[in-house]
């Protein structure tokens, strides 16, 4: 390692933005989130990563909905090429978190927020419904919340500013090339 050459001032080719590079490794422009890479020499390259598509469905909190919330989750992982495995196992998690929302909904007019934002490597996905909560500590709810969890490689419950809260999966479709 050449520690003479950290660190490297460098303007980021997307934003301008000017970064400080300190030593080797893997980094991201903080304004527009562009990758690079710092070698032992201080060279400094731009990664190009693959574009993210995002989905974004409201739907009614009413089980005969589920089949399109399946078909949304099949196209997507058809248009990065996920096997038919992957794509099963993440219609199970999906189902059940969308099953959870609709056993809580007084209405079935209520409408639940799902999207999808993902590329070849990982899915992400978020099912949350105005002021739902998903820390209850009820057994369905632990159960719905063990099945997700079975099905997704990381699940989380997080706090929305509408006082209710998201089910927040992440399921890696391949692990990313390491740089």
């Amino acid at each position: 390692t050449d520690q003479a050459a950290f660190p490297v001032e460098f303007g980021c080719p997307v934003c301008t933005c000017r970064l400080e590079i300190t030593q080797i490794g893997k980094y991201k422009c903080p304004k527009c989130g562009c990758y690079f890479l710092a070698d032992a020499s201080g060279d400094v390259q731009a990664l190009r990563l693959e574009e993210a598509k995002m989905i974004e469905l409201k739907l009614p909190s009413d089980t005969t909905f589920i089949d399109g919330l399946r078909t949304m989750t099949r196209s997507f992982g058809r248009e990065f090429d996920y096997s038919d495995e992957i794509i099963e196992i993440m219609d199970q998690g999906i189902d059940e978190a969308f099953a959870m929302v609709v056993r809580m909904a007084r209405d079935p007019q209520e409408l639940c927020n799902v999207f999808m934002v993902g590329n070849s490597e990982e899915l992400i996905t978020g099912v949350f419904s105005g002021n739902k909560r998903f820390d209850d500590d009820s057994m369905e709810i632990k159960l719905s919340l063990k099945i997700i969890e079975n099905a997704m490689d990381e699940v989380n419950v997080i706090e929305m500013p509408s006082g209710g809260q998201m089910v927040r999966m992440k399921k890696v479709i391949r692990a990313p090339l390491e740089v």
